[in-house]
């Protein structure tokens, strides 16, 4: 079974992103709430859309290298 899926134009799908620098501190993301709308992009390319429809909790600090595993 191949682990990803492929999405083509027009589909609409619900994911879950990590945010870049989500363990900066000078890097606030208090726009990123429930409604709030983004742009996915490659380069200067815009990939895809969305709507933000809930926000996890803030990881403790250290645990980035979790996620990545």
């Amino acid at each position: 079974m191949n682990e990803y899926l492929k999405i083509e134009p027009g589909d609409t799908v619900e994911v879950t992103m990590a945010l870049m620098y989500y363990h900066e501190p000078n890097v606030l993301y208090e726009g990123v709430v429930p409604g709030a709308t983004f742009t996915l992009r490659e380069g200067a390319t815009i990939v895809g859309y969305g709507t933000v429809l809930s926000r996890a909790q803030q990881a403790a600090p250290g645990d980035a290298e979790n996620l990545r595993a």
